[in-house]
């Protein structure tokens, strides 16, 4: 039986000429994702939802050619597209009889659709981008769209002894500076955008976190036999806006990079002043320390220009002056001398002897020895395991409760989970485990009490509480 949509009833289908341009992709022979266009070339998706006897019911998505790209090229995903707003307010409900004609159906939002109907969270498209769209999408190429965004980085060495060739360790040295103060600068402006709309501050990290690695650096321009290398802040992607902001936030990253980083007149105690009186002190660590480390090193002399050439600025004529640093980052020097004894997370990949468990290595040589990948990230997975032993009482889980393990911008370990919208936070990465697994008892005697007063439905957070709960003999 197909589902009742109780409004939006419409006979038959507001579109001019709909024809078939392919289908995106099959299970056992029967189309379950395809592509129609109409005599105004407007681009449809039609998403096979549900059937009953004779009759197939479709979820319609008009879409633009961009987003279509975008999808085809794993850049956003079918659920995303449902959501994007900005280009389709309504979607179709549409039932197809037997003979393949779409016979009526009906007119909602995206919010109006029943969770059944919708695409799964990592509805990615999942295949080779389709030969028969290289043409038809061509203009919208995602690598064109970020260049011209790009921000163009030149560097040179100084000493000219490789003439124009910069040393893997300096070009390392400013990727890395330049990674972090991208990085540091989209959570600062996520940040004082979307607090006030994120009420939880569990959820407010974890979507801040993910806008930074979201919005981090991508290199759409590499030339070879220089070190002249584009770096884009991903606009060109679509990222699911669950939290809505009245202006183009994406492209205000872009702009304000450039305003706010880039353009400054580092040279000019003035402007020092005024940056020291918009920013604390360890934002302004965060964002500005690593830049200016670049534009400092002698051994470098960097110009940077956007794609259309209407910026560009020369680091090398003015150096940054010492007394510019140290209104900034008052503790600059100190900084530079401490900074490799900064706690960051790292993913390795370790391969061990059959039978072994990481508990048994017991020196740095094993782990070099064993180490088969490592990478730098934002966050790592924590897991809380049974029980959770909370004033005296140990509460039993039916499963590793599964949290984020991440370095706030102020060095401090934090250990979340947004569903549950609990957080802890501490200096000692031992104590923010003991914090966080009180914070969790606590909540699970919060919950037994709401239990206990049919009130636990309330909170959606009790709800998913539940699932990790063993619940036998709890309220007895």
């Amino acid at each position: 039986m197909l589902l009742n949509i109780e409004k939006g009833y419409i006979n038959g289908l507001p579109f001019k000429g709909l024809k078939k341009k392919s289908d995106l992709f099959s299970f056992d022979y029967t189309p379950v994702l395809s592509h129609y266009y109409d005599d105004n070339n407007n681009d449809y998706l039609f998403y096979w939802i549900d059937f009953f006897q004779n009759k197939n019911r479709w979820l319609c998505i008009r879409i633009s050619k961009e987003s279509l790209f975008h999808y085809l090229n794993d850049g956003a995903t079918l659920r995303e597209l449902v959501y994007d707003m900005q280009y389709n307010p309504y979607l179709f409900l549409v039932n197809q009889n037997e003979k393949g004609d779409f016979i009526d159906g009906f007119l909602i939002t995206a919010n109006e659709i029943p969770e059944d109907y919708m695409p799964d969270e990592d509805s990615f498209f999942g295949y080779a981008f389709p030969e028969l769209y290289q043409t038809y999408l061509e203009e919208y190429s995602f690598v064109n769209k970020l260049k011209e965004k790009a921000y163009i980085f030149n560097l040179r060495p100084t000493d000219r002894i490789h003439e124009t060739i910069l040393s893997s360790d300096l070009a390392a040295k400013f990727l890395s500076a330049i990674t972090q103060t991208g990085k540091e600068y989209v959570g600062y402006k996520a940040y004082g955008w979307f607090k006030d709309k994120i009420p939880s501050q569990a959820k407010l990290v974890a979507f801040i976190n993910k806008l930074k690695e979201r919005y981090t650096f991508r290199v759409p321009i590499l030339k070879v036999a220089s070190f002249e290398i584009g770096l884009a802040i991903d606009t060109a992607s679509i990222l699911t806006e669950e939290y809505k902001l009245d202006f183009d936030w994406k492209n205000e990253l872009v702009e304000g990079f450039q305003r706010d980083v880039l353009a400054v007149n580092y040279s000019d105690i003035e402007v020092a002043k005024k940056l020291a009186e918009m920013y604390d002190e360890d934002t302004r660590k965060k964002i500005f320390s690593p830049f200016m480390r670049i534009i400092a090193n002698e051994k470098i002399n960097m110009t940077v220009t956007n794609y259309d050439n209407t910026f560009r600025k020369d680091y090398s004529f003015k150096r940054i002056k010492n007394d510019f640093r140290k209104i900034v980052v008052p503790r600059f020097e100190e900084e530079e001398e401490v900074i490799e004894k900064k706690f960051k997370l790292h993913h390795l990949v370790i391969a061990l002897e059959e039978g072994k468990d990481f508990k048994d290595i017991k020196t740095i040589k094993e782990i070099t020895q064993g180490l088969l990948y490592g990478e730098e990230q934002d966050d790592a997975s924590y897991a809380v395991h049974s029980p959770v032993v909370y004033n005296g009482q140990a509460y039993q889980l039916t499963s590793d409760i599964i949290c984020n393990l991440t370095i706030a911008q102020n060095g401090n370990f934090q250990i979340y989970h947004s569903e549950l919208d609990l957080i802890a936070e501490s200096r000692n990465h031992d104590d923010v485990k003991t914090k966080f697994n009180t914070v969790l008892g606590g909540m699970i005697e919060e919950y037994i009490q709401a239990r206990r007063l049919n009130r636990f439905k309330d909170y959606p957070k009790y709800i998913e509480l539940e699932k990790y709960l063993n619940l036998e003999g709890l309220f007895e």
